[in-house]
């Protein structure tokens, strides 16, 4: 679901893992926002301005998680 999402909106994947690890590419700004209020853990930089970052989901993560982090990206 989540990865779809990312796709949907144009968000760019620095690797298209086959796992429940999804590393998204960001702006530094969206990154910053998106920290007040989700859990992820900082990858790798990719340019002067963006970074990917990677969401782990598994068992216990609700659909609803997941929707509340689309509605944030």
């Amino acid at each position: 679901m989540l990865r779809r999402a990312l796709k949907e909106k144009g968000i760019p994947l620095l690797i298209d893992s086959p796992t429940n690890q999804i590393f998204p590419v960001l702006s530094d700004e969206a990154i910053k926002k998106l920290s007040q209020n989700v859990n992820f853990e900082f990858w790798e930089r990719v340019d002067d301005t963006h970074s990917a970052i990677r969401f782990v989901t598994n068992w216990a993560t609700t659909d609803e998680a997941v929707e509340a982090l689309i509605r944030l990206l």
